[in-house]
């Protein structure tokens, strides 16, 4: 590929191809499924059991989901479009931190490894959702503890690590920890595997499989049902619930503020966790889905349209959780605050409890409820395999033709890691996945990304991307939130929830030491992937010291920007409005020119050296010698300036080797015209000695000489 050079040094051909095989990459049918997707993944499971602590938990959420999770969603979509890129590529705005992505990848695989697993539980109550009588709604001396049950019971401590197995229970709990999970002890007393949890898992991933087969157009189709469905049934389930008696206390519970609880970082800090799991921020789905749009597309509408959807869910989700837990208090004579509890058990207890009260065909609503549970399942598992396979098939585009195979090898290997959940310490493994490996990591992974693109790659450059690519200017609130507020309120919630985390300690019931120490194993593992792949990249970097190294993996790829070489031209057109993109070129320039003066001193001292060289060897050497000195000082800084400009001029084009002989055939124009042979030698000696070995480009010699200057040596032999 040719390029031109203007009078500037600018470069005049755009760049002829699309990087990365963008073309392959495909694309949303309709903009409308795209929309449907990013609901179908935000509003999933997390919304219906994400609420354990009532008003003490919803203030802190609404206030962290306004300065935090929206700014971060919006980043994340508006990231992804811009760039066209999946979880890691889009990190070659800030190549430092490419870490970022495949720390979430890891942290997405466990994810799925859990949601699944949550998946084939509601595959399960919705086959036995089909008999009559509901079988939790009667008791079973089978799996009943001691032979006994009781029908009016407590139902505090229902979540599955946390409920002795001996004590009273209701019927609906006896029939999850009994008969379902059939729960041991801890992770200490880990037997067999449920054989219809295996088959539920199995029928779970091939139902996945077939939603992610084609990629984004078998998911936008899928989205149409996985999106809606579910906001039927919960407003169906809210009007019956709320006709029950108790149940206006229980949706006033909800909604009452606990003041004094604001005062404690782990609400903060669950908080958090929540909307980043509620919103699925911080796990690169967002980006993944986001880059399969067209340039233009208003993504600023869409991600508003889902942070207020998304929101509305969980209160929508809390109302129908809570109308039952009142509902429930009031039948059993408790106080609301001994029943509530959050987890599976909300899902999987009361839930069932509530719907087999319903007078009126329970049967139909049972089916219809463990339907929209696993549709929210569904659509949140598929945005999150299809991360992984779109970074897969980002790194190795060939595998884009192969998507089937891709797709069908990486659920099969999900499903056999997801087997350990079907045994009866399930439940103790899943909170090992979700409380280390996710909640802990994305509050880590959102710090890191805010830094990357606010700090780094810097705000004012970020707003005027998205101006560009929306035509629209981004408001302050965003700018704040984006540059201030989120970052510094993440730093301290991440301190302080975590200085109180290690001081009342994490343990579960039936989570042993070693247990908790696999927990942190798993978040170790992700979240050193950051500073790991820091590293790497700084190295591989070019430049003559580690500085330089640093600083340039700090700055935009050569070839970020948008994928569309029309568009980044654009773009590129637009951004030089407003930043300065020669300065590296002019100092490259300057540090010639005085290359040039230290040539023709030289030129001139060489006769001084010949005459006193066989008169006075000591003065001949050391003016040698301030030759020598002065000529490293100048290839010095025309080592440093040429590397930076190298990268201002191929960020600019897309090109790489072409660049250099382009600059250096520009400089040699109005430069290097009076070389001669016995200049030659002279320069040739500072390059070899000096300039080349900082590049550390190999042996000294003519050829890998002429490779870094070689339009330079190239006129000089000619004449």
């Amino acid at each position: 590929m040719s390029t031109d050079l203007d009078n500037n040094g600018h470069t005049t051909t755009p760049p002829d191809s699309v990087p990365d095989g963008v073309k392959d990459r495909g694309q949303w049918s309709k903009g409308i499924e795209f929309l449907l997707s990013c609901i179908a993944m935000s509003v999933g499971l997390g919304n219906v059991w994400g609420f354990p602590h009532a008003g003490a938990f919803l203030i802190p959420y609404l206030i962290l989901l306004f300065i935090i999770g929206r700014p971060l969603y919006y980043m994340e979509l508006a990231m992804g479009q811009f760039s066209g890129r999946g979880p890691i590529k889009v990190w070659k705005c800030v190549p430092a931190f490419k870490g970022i992505g495949f720390a979430q990848l890891f942290s997405i695989s466990y994810v799925i490894i859990f949601y699944n697993y949550i998946m084939a539980l509601t595959l399960y109550y919705f086959v036995m959702s089909f008999k009559n009588p509901l079988p939790w709604t009667q008791c079973n001396e089978d799996y009943a503890p001691g032979g006994t049950c009781s029908a009016n019971t407590t139902m505090h401590n229902s979540e599955a690590t946390q409920a002795p197995i001996g004590q009273q229970h209701n019927w609906a709990e006896i029939y999850y920890l009994r008969h379902v999970l059939n729960q041991s002890t801890g992770l200490n007393d880990m037997n067999s595997m449920s054989w219809q949890i295996v088959i539920c898992l199995i029928c779970s991933w091939t139902l996945v499989y077939l939603s992610i087969i084609k990629g984004v157009s078998s998911m936008g189709k899928v989205a149409y049902f996985t999106a809606i469905f579910p906001y039927t049934v919960l407003i169906a389930l809210l009007g019956v619930t709320l006709s029950t008696d108790g149940a206006i206390d229980g949706v006033k519970y909800f909604f009452t503020p606990q003041w004094e609880k604001l005062l404690e970082p782990i609400v903060w800090y669950r908080a958090v966790e929540q909307s980043f799991f509620s919103l699925a921020v911080c796990f690169g789905t967002l980006v993944m889905y986001s880059s399969y749009n067209e340039f233009s597309n208003n993504v600023y509408r869409d991600s508003m349209i889902i942070a207020v959807l998304d929101t509305f869910t969980s209160l929508l989700a809390g109302c129908v959780i809570f109308s039952n837990l009142g509902h429930l208090a009031k039948t059993t004579g408790k106080d609301i605050k001994n029943v509530v509890d959050g987890g599976l058990g909300l899902t999987f207890v009361v839930y069932p409890d509530a719907l087999g009260k319903i007078p009126v065909v329970p049967q139909l609503w049972s089916v219809l409820f463990f339907i929209m549970m696993f549709t929210l399942g569904i659509g949140s598992s598929v945005s999150q395999v299809e991360t992984i396979l779109t970074a897969i098939k980002d790194e190795f585009t060939w595998m884009r033709q192969k998507k089937e195979i891709l797709a069908l090898v990486a659920c099969v290997i999900f499903c056999l890691c997801g087997l350990p959940l079907t045994t009866d310490a399930g439940t103790y493994v899943m909170e090992l996945l979700k409380n280390y490996g996710v909640g802990t990591a994305a509050i880590f992974y959102a710090i890191c990304q805010m830094g990357a693109v606010f700090w780094a790659y810097g705000l004012r450059r970020f707003c005027f991307d998205i101006q560009f690519m929306l035509k629209r200017p981004i408001g302050w609130y965003w700018q704040i939130t984006w540059g201030l507020i989120g970052p510094v309120a993440l730093i301290i919630i991440f301190i302080y929830g975590n200085v109180e985390i290690g001081r009342v300690g994490n343990r579960q019931q039936g989570i042993p030491a070693w247990g908790t120490s696999i927990g942190w194993v798993l978040a170790v593992i992700a979240m050193i992937q950051i500073p790991l792949w820091m590293i790497i990249t700084i190295k591989q970097q070019p430049g003559h010291n580690l500085r330089q190294k640093f600083v340039t993996a700090f700055k935009p790829a050569p070839d970020w920007g948008p994928t569309d070489p029309k568009i980044y031209q654009e773009w590129r057109a637009y951004t030089d409005q407003h930043f300065d993109h020669n300065v590296s070129i002019k100092a490259y320039m300057q540090g010639g020119q005085h290359i040039l003066t230290r040539i023709n001193q030289a030129r001139n001292a060489k006769l001084e050296i010949l005459s006193y060289q066989n008169i006075f060897q000591d003065e001949a050497a050391e003016i040698s010698q301030k030759i020598y000195n002065s000529f490293q000082a100048a290839t010095v800084d025309f080592a440093n300036n040429k590397c930076l400009a190298i990268n201002e001029l191929s960020m600019r084009d897309h090109i790489e080797n072409n660049c250099y002989e382009q600059l250096d055939a520009y400089m040699v124009k109005d430069l290097y015209k009076d070389i001669d042979d016995n200049d030659l030698f002279i320069g040739e000696f500072a390059y070899s000695n000096l300039a080349w070995h900082t590049y550390g480009l190999g042996p000294v010699n003519e050829r890998n000489i002429e490779m870094l200057i070689g339009p330079i040596f190239i006129e000089a032999k000619l004449r």
